[in-house]
């Protein structure tokens, strides 16, 4: 909500994920439950489970406007496709702002990891680097290939906020709106994670669940919880405000009522802390909203099936369900997406506006067996309806960073 009372609205949304082209795919997908779980095969004979985007859905019209597309990494072609769809459902395609008014805010956990890795080798092996690998292995690849293929000419900015990067990027892209430093804005984050140089750091950390398919992977809230599943993928929305979107008679998919950022500020914790990022970005996201938390209908954690993240959200949801809101609905979709590093806070956005639409809350997947200690409220069947008008994305990332995003039902 921007002073005034006028309204941040998402004119369009766009999402490449496994098994998924669109936000009403993955909506889809996250309802059916974990599907397309792939085995990963790394060095030294190791395998691990993985949500992979198929060769043939990173495809599209934006990858050959940029320049040098065969050499571009892996996680900017995902966030240029999501960016492009964004793009195509806000129907941007044919103009409707000035380029030095449209800003491009983007989220990566990891950056360009594939090019970096083979600058690395090259260095190491003694061979000639390209001059291209210069601005290949650059974080900023990612809002500037995006810039450059839809015409922005505004604040262009790459996050790296490790697994919160692509909500604070969309939170960011909100502030700027609401500042009146752009007109429109393309936020959102993509990352590619499945490389052997980071799954085995996520090994070696001992966060990854070690299980193989056909058993379930990623066990959010689950007395058998034995970590998290990884995936990769993209999501950008576009944000604009009503007036604009009113005037260029966009659709509106739903309204970013408010929106928080927080740090735990300490550095007794590396992978998480107390919660207090949460808890404050979470406070700041609905007062700016001027929401009360019993109007918040559905709440999708980030809930990575790891022990520390978990029980540092159910924490945090005791102190906001337990107390102020008994009717809320929550649950993770990491299980069916994976968790996709800095995108993913980008993804679960979708999948809360889209569950806004539908009136649903999305099922927490693999968790036959609950932990005792969970607050009223986890879904664990389809079907559940969303009691309130408001959904609550919340991302966490590595040295504490937490993100909230609420976003509000559209009323015909």
């Amino acid at each position: 909500m921007i002073r005034g009372g006028e309204r941040i609205v998402v004119t369009g949304v766009g999402v490449v994920a496994s098994g998924a082209r669109s936000s009403r795919e993955l909506f889809e997908q996250v309802m059916r439950g974990p599907i397309g779980v792939e085995v990963l095969e790394i060095d030294r004979g190791e395998r691990v489970a993985c949500f992979a985007v198929k060769e043939e859905l990173v495809r599209g019209e934006m990858l050959g406007k940029i320049r040098r597309e065969g050499k571009a990494d892996r996680m900017v072609k995902l966030g240029l496709l999501a960016a492009e769809r964004a793009w195509l459902d806000a129907g941007l395609v044919s103009g409707g702002y000035l380029p030095d008014r449209i800003a491009v805010c983007a989220g990566t956990g990891r950056g360009p990891m594939e090019r970096i890795w083979q600058l690395s080798e090259k260095v190491r092996e003694g061979g000639k680097v390209r001059p291209g690998f210069a601005a290949e292995t650059s974080v900023a690849s990612l809002h500037g290939a995006v810039a450059g293929v839809v015409g922005a000419r505004g604040v262009g900015l790459t996050l790296a906020n490790a697994c919160a990067s692509g909500g604070c990027a969309i939170a960011l892209g909100a502030s700027l709106l609401a500042a009146g430093e752009a007109d429109v804005v393309l936020a959102g984050g993509s990352d590619a994670g499945l490389h052997p140089f980071l799954v085995r750091q996520m090994l070696a950390a001992g966060i990854l669940d070690r299980r193989l398919p056909p058993a379930p992977v990623c066990c959010p809230y689950s007395a058998e919880a034995d970590g998290t599943i990884l995936g990769e993928g993209a999501a950008f929305l576009v944000l604009e405000r009503e007036e604009g979107a009113k005037r260029r008679g966009a659709g509106v998919r739903g309204w970013l009522a408010g929106w928080g950022i927080a740090s735990e500020g300490s550095c007794e914790h590396v992978e998480a802390g107390g919660g207090r990022a949460l808890r404050i970005a979470t406070r700041v996201a609905l007062e700016r909203g001027g929401i009360e938390f019993n109007e918040v209908g559905y709440v999708n954690t980030h809930g990575t099936g790891t022990r520390v993240n978990d029980d540092v959200e159910v924490e945090f949801l005791w102190e906001f369900l337990g107390s102020g809101n008994k009717k809320a609905k929550w649950s993770s979709t990491k299980p069916v997406t994976g968790h996709c590093l800095g995108a993913t806070g980008a993804l679960e956005a979708a999948v809360c506006i889209e569950s806004l639409r539908a009136g649903v809350a999305p099922v927490n997947w693999n968790c036959e067996k609950k932990r005792d200690d969970l607050p009223e409220g986890l879904v664990l069947k389809s079907g559940e309806r969303i009691p309130g008008r408001y959904t609550i994305s919340l991302s966490y990332g590595f040295w504490g960073s937490g993100v909230c995003l609420v976003f509000g039902r559209v009323e015909n």
